[in-house]
């Protein structure tokens, strides 16, 4: 019994490599090699967007073998070495990337704002609660109803529907949910040799690549749960809206520290999270300095 917990959980580790991608981007940044390649690609100007786009380049090109059949057609001859052919074909791929990710990244900052002022809002009547300075009751009330503006804006600013998903999904803790699932089913095939992405291919409308069958999976389990068909109907159907709403209401209540002192904490550590990124992101900051 306890052997068989054991290789399960063995299992379970092991697979933990296909959820590595930015484990493993982020590894270039700990290589002096690696962060000299990326330097070369980026001015003393670079944000943190465009460090963050070269070192994806560099991946691409170094640890996946991506090269552009652009540059691969150039004559040799009209480079100084190859050296620099090297260089053109990752300014290449760098462009591909911002053309693939449009404005993704802002996107996401955008994202991790709203979810760090809705905690911060939950913090602050946590504190005061437990410091007697609120009536539950009709501040809870005022939480509700906050929440459930903050989703009507981002639906009817158009904003794309895998951010409202992949949003939803961090917020009530659903991501590392169907990441786990992935994983157990992953370690459950062990014994026939059958690889998870082969398995994701098979199943019916499930992409090859795990981070986008992890997409699908959250879709599809919002949507069941909160008894809606399409991201558009959440314009018009206010029911589903308010099952989210619920749903994010009791997350939050139960995934704090009890203690004032731990909730003190959390919310410094937000407030440390948007210093870092008003430096690195929205001030423009030279990377290359730090």
């Amino acid at each position: 019994m306890i052997k068989g917990v054991t290789r399960k959980t063995t299992a379970v580790e092991s697979t933990t490599r296909y959820f590595q991608t930015i484990n493993l981007i982020i590894t270039h940044f700990k290589r002096e090699a690696d962060r000299e390649k990326i330097f070369e690609l980026i001015d003393e100007n670079a944000t943190l967007k465009d460090f963050l786009i070269a070192t994806a380049a560099v991946h691409l090109y170094h640890s996946l073998g991506i090269r552009v059949e652009h540059a691969l057609e150039l004559n040799k001859s009209t480079v100084e070495s190859t050296k620099n052919l090297e260089l053109i074909e990752k300014k290449i791929l760098i462009e591909e990337i911002s053309l693939l990710l449009k404005n993704s990244f802002d996107l996401e900052i955008d994202s991790l704002y709203r979810i760090m002022e809705r905690e911060n809002k939950f913090l602050s009547f946590y504190i005061d609660e437990r410091s007697f300075k609120r009536h539950k009751e009709r501040e809870t009330g005022d939480l509700e109803e906050d929440i459930e503006r903050e989703l009507l804006e981002i639906i009817r600013n158009q904003y794309p529907p895998f951010f409202f998903y992949d949003m939803i999904s961090d917020i009530i803790g659903l991501t590392d949910v169907i990441k786990n699932q992935i994983l157990i089913e992953s370690a459950g095939l062990k014994d026939l040799s059958i690889e998870i992405e082969k398995k994701l291919e098979r199943e019916e409308k499930e992409d090859k690549f795990i981070e986008i069958s992890t997409l699908h999976r959250i879709i599809n389990k919002i949507q069941t749960d909160f008894e809606f068909k399409s991201y558009k109907e959440l314009e018009l159907e206010i029911i589903p809206l308010k099952k989210i709403k619920r749903k994010i209401f009791e997350y939050y209540f139960n995934c704090f520290p009890i203690s004032v002192p731990g909730l003190k904490i959390f919310l410094e550590s937000n407030d440390l999270k948007k210093q870092l990124i008003n430096k690195n992101i929205k001030s423009g900051s030279c990377l290359t300095k730090l």
